[in-house]
């Protein structure tokens, strides 16, 4: 009898053991791909160094300006992606940018074709240009050539309405707006370090992010 209790309770110790060690192994990566779509992304801390890079997208633009920072590989710039090319250019803006992040030449004419200006960029010179460390984001200039929008396009972390024209619209009629949360990936190599240190994320091939 105490032989069988003995095994029972080896077994179960064994079992406990087994546990402990598949739960974070399970759960850590998940976390790590999901984190970036649920958390908020940081802002540039340097506004000036921001201003400064969009202007000279636009330099001879008197009117609102928008850019759109997008990034290959990351679901949510994907899905924003995809809103921008069903609407096409809006006229709320004099123009409009597609900053795309490790991109193919062929993803840029597709936006070119669909009104937009496009510029490809590798994700540190987006951080290093920029000051920028998160895509999808949507930046905008006013006709006195400040920022007057930096954030995201969606209200909540699930990916419902893109709310792009209605944040013109208000800054238009009010001069200012609440910015939206940026929820999607990490760009450069300090983020994606400090939100995914284990590379599991930020290893992955372009389209799993």
């Amino acid at each position: 009898m105490k032989q069988k209790l003995s095994k029972i309770f080896t077994r179960n110790r064994l079992g406990t053991a087994v546990l402990l060690l598949w739960v974070p192994l399970v759960v850590y990566p998940i976390t790590m791909f999901t984190a970036s779509h649920v958390l908020t992304l940081p802002v540039p801390k340097d506004q000036y160094k921001l201003r400064d890079a969009m202007r000279a997208l636009n330099p001879d633009s008197k009117d609102w300006t928008a850019v759109h920072t997008l990034m290959s590989g990351c679901n949510c710039s994907s899905d924003v992606g995809k809103h921008l090319l069903k609407r096409g250019r809006s006229a709320e803006f004099s123009s409009e940018t597609v900053l795309l992040i490790d991109a193919e030449e062929a993803e840029a004419k597709v936006f070119e074709e669909r009104g937009f200006q496009t510029k490809r960029l590798k994700g540190q010179e987006l951080v290093e240009i920029f000051g920028l460390e998160a895509a999808p984001s949507m930046l905008i200039l006013n006709p006195s050539r400040e920022v007057a929008y930096l954030g995201g396009y969606y209200a909540r972390s699930a990916r419902t309405e893109a709310l792009d024209l209605k944040v013109i619209a208000d800054l238009k009629r009010d001069g200012q707006t609440k910015a939206l949360p940026l929820f999607g990936c990490a760009v450069g190599e300090r983020l994606q370090s400090a939100i995914d240190p284990s590379k599991l994320k930020y290893s992955e091939p372009e389209g799993k992010r």
